[in-house]
């Protein structure tokens, strides 16, 4: 029977594991003397560009949750409950009423023709800003 470890293609096997093991876990002393994997060692570039993925995603995700904003005082304001009623005089049901963080009246309901909105409007007017 043949030996398997004399067996040229184990060999150079073995040989071409051992050189990609030990540049895999090559040895980094500057900072705790222990040998740390190649993988956990990311370079700046890398490190980079996470943090500027990061800063965009977060930026655009803050902009597609902005609602619209309404720089009215609030003594001009029509009643929340004039407002509401108005409204369902043109067909809405009203399900969530709120003043948004723009300050803009916010309700989520169904249209007359029954389709899910989401609709800001001027609380003074109460003309309707934006819908989603």
């Amino acid at each position: 029977m043949r030996d398997e470890y004399q067996n040229p293609d184990t060999s150079t096997m073995r040989k071409f594991l051992a050189i990609h093991v030990h540049l895999i876990w090559r040895a980094d002393t500057a900072v705790s003397g222990q040998p740390v994997p190649l993988f956990f060692q990311p370079t700046y570039g890398i490190i980079m560009k996470l943090k500027l993925t990061a800063l965009v995603l977060a930026l655009g995700t803050t902009a597609a949750f902005a609602g619209p904003t309404c720089n009215v005082p609030q003594e001009k304001w029509m009643k929340e409950a004039d407002f509401k009623a108005q409204m369902e005089k043109q067909g809405y049901q009203i399900k969530t009423f709120k003043v948004s963080k723009g300050k803009c009246y916010e309700i989520y309901g169904f249209d007359k023709d029954g389709k899910k909105v989401e609709i800001y409007f001027d609380p003074a007017t109460g003309a309707e800003l934006e819908r989603k």
